[in-house]
């Protein structure tokens, strides 16, 4: 079966998406016969570098250590279906191949923790479909900022704020309904997007909805992230 037609824009944006939304990780360094299974490691996503907050004491702070070669291995974890007339929803795996470097150790600012940071530095990118077929992306397309608010970004940026900001998202329903915050039982935004979002909530009275938009589109994860805070609440992060 021949491979479907695919811009490398379009499949970027795709492989972001699974970067930045992973269900499932395996990391395999060369010449290592080791697990990773039992290695608590903290998946990064650097502006389109993967990287990993490990201990230090562990084979993959060594490895970086020593500029080893690595194959990243991610399954999307990117729900609901694609726009329309996207063909990036059938591609579903993600194979990201180069060197492995560390960044040196960083201290947690919320517990004794030291942890280093490794990064995969790029030189092989393919998506993969369940059929096995691949198709391979430039690295610097992969990196380019035009992905930072892929499909994956925005839906863990939703799963954040749910999660994190739960008091924020409620004190914000309580000010757009004119309601007692305490009658806001909980809330979350759905269908995140560049241009605004839609805020639902539970209260006493059941389900509710209202859309949420932007004065402007936003361009980058941080200019997102302040159009979050000044439509919805100063605390979103």
């Amino acid at each position: 079966m021949s491979v479907p037609q695919l811009d490398q824009h379009t499949a970027a944006a795709a492989a972001r998406s699974i970067l930045s939304c992973a269900r499932d990780v395996e990391l395999d360094i060369a010449d290592v016969a080791h697990s990773l299974v039992d290695e608590r490691l903290g998946l990064l996503d650097i502006d389109g570098t993967p990287g990993f907050l490990c201990p230090p004491q562990g084979v993959v702070a060594a490895s970086g250590r020593d500029r080893s070669r690595a194959t990243l291995m991610m399954t999307s974890g990117v729900r609901g279906a694609a726009p329309e007339g996207d063909p990036t929803a059938t591609w579903s795996l993600l194979f990201l191949r180069g060197t492995l470097r560390s960044e040196g150790v960083e201290s947690c600012t919320c517990c004794v923790d030291v942890r280093e940071r490794v990064v995969l530095d790029l030189d092989t990118v393919e998506i993969s479909d369940a059929d096995g077929r691949r198709v391979s992306i430039p690295v610097a397309e992969f990196h380019s900022q035009a992905h930072a608010l892929n499909r994956g970004y925005l839906q863990r940026a939703a799963e954040h704020a749910r999660e994190a900001h739960q008091h924020e998202l409620r004190e914000a329903v309580a000010e757009l309904s004119r309601t007692d915050v305490d009658e806001i039982l909980g809330a979350q935004l759905v269908d995140l997007t560049t241009w605004g979002t839609t805020l639902e909530w539970v209260d006493l009275t059941g389900s509710h909805q209202r859309p949420v938009w932007f004065p402007r589109v936003a361009e980058t994860p941080a200019d997102l992230a302040a159009l979050l805070r000044g439509c919805l609440h100063p605390g979103i992060c």
